[in-house]
């Protein structure tokens, strides 16, 4: 494993010091999309607006609710904020256009 994608950290064990493996937080969302991209290819056409929805309000949530350990936007919290309301109202659009192309494809309104 490359040593780029995981860092060592030391853990205290009864006063022994032992390593512990962690993936880096710039691995752990390369994972991610890796499997984002291969769960997407397996669900239906609602299925996958639902999870576009589902993962946009997920990334808003973490910067609106959890601390930026990474660092905040360069114009601000608020800023991001705005344009991931951009992104998620596109979501939730997307989403109910989902719902309603689907409906009409199976003769419901």
């Amino acid at each position: 494993m490359p040593a780029e994608r995981m860092r060592l950290d030391s853990v205290g064990n009864g006063g022994a010091m032992n390593e512990k493996v962690v993936e880096t937080p710039q691995w752990a969302a390369a994972r991610l999309r890796s499997e984002v991209r291969l769960t997407a290819s397996r669900l239906t056409f609602e299925q996958r607006a639902d999870f576009l929805r589902d993962l946009v309000k997920a990334v808003r949530d973490a910067v609106k609710f959890d601390p930026l350990l990474g660092g905040s936007a360069p114009d601000g919290t608020e800023w991001e904020l705005n344009g991931m309301g951009v992104v998620g109202g596109a979501a939730e659009d997307y989403y109910a256009e989902a719902l309603d192309a689907d409906h009409r494809a199976q003769g419901r309104s």
